[in-house]
């Protein structure tokens, strides 16, 4: 009895590891052979310098010119201040005492009153209010520093002729972490500038110029109010989370003061040759309404070019919520822009007047609205997409606004019947809103522009999913359906996968962005449409990802759903699932084994 006792035991105890063992095998199968990495646009990546490369130094304070030379000949500080041998800091650790209590103007380095030249190169500026403060003084050079985890990396203050050139300047929490007010002939180039609530900050200045900087992940990437003058070019602006940056480029014409809003008068800016992605908009104009009447900000009316104030021109702004969103402005001009794969809307005006819309490529900017037939409680059988009435969104009396769109490319007007007479143009026009506002001239074709790196661009829209979206609760077999992408301009074949990730709700929000594992349920797919069983799937809470690959290049965009469905949530527990050919996952390794077991104790005992 002990022998069949202790043998029932050892049968029971291999079941078990044979068990263990097969869930072991299932899921590193699953982790090994379904790993998906996406490409996203590259960051910029810079080796931030170290303190401990620099000699530690005090705070230093500088009130003009014959300070400033007294200060340079006890430093031992070289150059004599003019322009061919500007005075020279270099090579200093300014670490501070963080400490609440300081003075909201405490900085490591001041320099006031002084229009001599300077350089300040190769130092390292932490852990204060402000790392260098410039103030009414004229004639420097910021380069190649580190600045971090201060309120304001470097602020001007009335103060001109700076140039800010090749510097690293992250976790600087204030209104900038190059912040300008009341200051002209600046020039911000070449600039890391990440991790930060805003970038550039500039207020009431004229002539400045910020171009080919790298901005990644800020709350705000670049952002000027009642500013004149202003050029933004070649610079890239990309974070990993729309949540997290409100604005690419934010332009601002009036602002909140607490009694009211402060109003400006005329200003130009123009926006060129960037690249923007990843913002909740690329690109926002706020309450700039020009004023033939009124006089800008260091120029008058006059000294204002031909074109229209502000120019958005040559820009790639792409996977943003919104492209380019304009409120209560006037005399705008959006030429020669890619604008692509935006979540919501291309371009959305709100009560703007006098916009010309010329030259530009829309591509798979849409907001999906959905109609879903249903013939049970569980099973879709038709899904009527409706997109948005185009790739923009005008929200005002369209008598009044005045916009013109003409010669634009949208790529959900593509239908080669429509241009007759094959010149480039379709015959039917765009309807761009509602029944008056249209683009008479769309082209067949997109533009192919050039940016500054002369590099072609090829674009793939996203695959928007249809099915499922979120909140069902589903069982047997669905159909995961999915709106096509298309490749620009060479018309490449795509193909799809799908993956599932599973969400953790004790820590998770219904939110696609909380799925840590996207796992692979099908790849190689050329229809928008695949069967789904999900009976052989584990309960829980899903979300769905779909990619669209061109089979010719290496670029993969992608989609989810926006909330989670559940799948089983609502059915017995230990319900035990089956595989297609009706017999339950994993029981036929552990009976054979189990079996073998059996048969070689037997045949040992006798």
């Amino acid at each position: 009895m002990t022998g069949k006792s202790n043998l029932l035991q050892l049968v029971l105890f291999m079941i078990i590891v044979s068990l263990f063992f097969n869930i072991q095998i299932q899921n590193e199968s699953k982790n090994n052979n379904h790993q998906f990495l996406h490409p996203l646009n590259k960051k910029i990546s810079r080796i931030t310098s170290s303190s401990n490369q620099f000699i530690s130094h005090d705070e230093i304070d500088i009130t003009g010119n014959a300070d400033f030379l007294s200060i340079a000949e006890n430093e031992g500080w070289t150059g004599n201040g003019t322009k061919d041998f500007p005075i020279i800091i270099s090579g200093y650790n300014f670490t501070g005492v963080r400490d609440e209590n300081l003075i909201p103007n405490q900085q490591l380095i001041c320099i006031m009153n002084v229009d001599i030249h300077f350089v300040i190169q190769n130092c390292y500026f932490t852990n204060y209010k402000i790392g260098i403060l410039i103030f009414t003084s004229s004639n420097g050079l910021i380069t190649n520093n580190t600045i971090h985890t201060t309120e304001m990396g470097i602020r001007l203050t009335y103060s001109s002729n700076i140039t800010i050139t090749n510097n690293d300047l992250f976790d600087n929490q204030a209104s900038g972490s190059i912040n300008i007010k009341g200051s002209e002939n600046i020039s911000i180039s070449n600039n890391y500038i990440h991790d930060q609530m805003e970038g550039v900050y500039i207020y009431d200045s004229f002539n400045i110029s910020i171009v080919n900087n790298s901005f990644d992940n800020n709350v705000k990437s670049i952002r000027s109010i009642i500013s004149n003058n202003i050029l933004i070019n070649s610079n890239s602006i990309y974070t990993s989370d729309q949540s997290i940056n409100k604005a690419g480029i934010l332009i601002e014409g009036k602002i909140w003061t607490g009694k009211g809003y402060y109003e400006t008068g005329n200003f130009s800016t123009v926006i060129t040759s960037n690249k923007i992605n990843y913002s909740s908009a690329g690109i926002e104009i706020l309450y700039c309404e020009y004023d033939e009447n009124l006089s800008g900000i260091g120029s008058s009316a006059s000294d204002l070019a031909s074109e229209d104030p502000i120019i958005i021109r040559n820009n790639i702004i792409n996977n943003n919520r919104i492209g380019i969103s304009t409120k209560n402005s006037s005399f705008i001009s959006i030429t020669n822009n890619t604008i692509f794969n935006n979540e919501e809307w291309g371009v959305y005006f709100d009560e703007s007047t006098d916009i010309n819309v010329q030259w530009n490529d829309f591509i798979g900017n849409h907001y999906y609205l959905y109609q879903e037939n249903w013939i049970n409680e569980n099973e879709i059988t038709a899904m009527e997409v409706e997109s948005s009435l185009s790739q923009c969104n005008l929200t005002s009396s369209e008598t009044d606004q005045n916009i013109l769109f003409s010669e634009n490319f949208w790529d959900d007007h593509r239908d080669d019947t429509k241009d007759i007479n094959k010149d480039g143009i379709y015959d039917t026009a765009y309807n761009v809103s509602g029944v008056t506002i249209k683009d008479n001239s769309p082209t067949t074709e997109p533009r192919q522009h050039l940016m500054s790196n002369e590099l072609s661009l090829h674009i793939i829209s996203v695959p928007k999913v249809l099915y499922p979206l979120g909140y069902d609760s589903l069982k047997g077999i669905i159909s995961v359906s999915w709106f096509p992408s298309h490749d620009f301009p060479d018309n490449h074949s795509i193909k799809y996968s799908i993956f599932y990730g599973l969400e953790d709700l004790l820590n998770g929000t219904y939110d696609p962005k909380k799925v840590t594992e996207w796992i692979l349920l099908e790849d190689n797919l050329s229809s928008t449409r695949f069967e789904w069983d999900t009976d052989l799937m584990p309960d829980g809470w899903y979300h769905i990802k779909i990619t669209a690959e061109c089979e010719k290049s290496n670029i993969i965009v992608f989609d989810t759903n926006d909330r989670a469905f559940s799948i089983g949530i609502n059915r017995q527990k230990n319900e035990l699932r089956k595989d297609e050919n009706n017999s339950i996952p994993g029981m036929s390794l552990i009976i054979t084994l189990s079996v073998f077991i059996v048969i070689t104790i037997h045949r040992r005992k006798k």
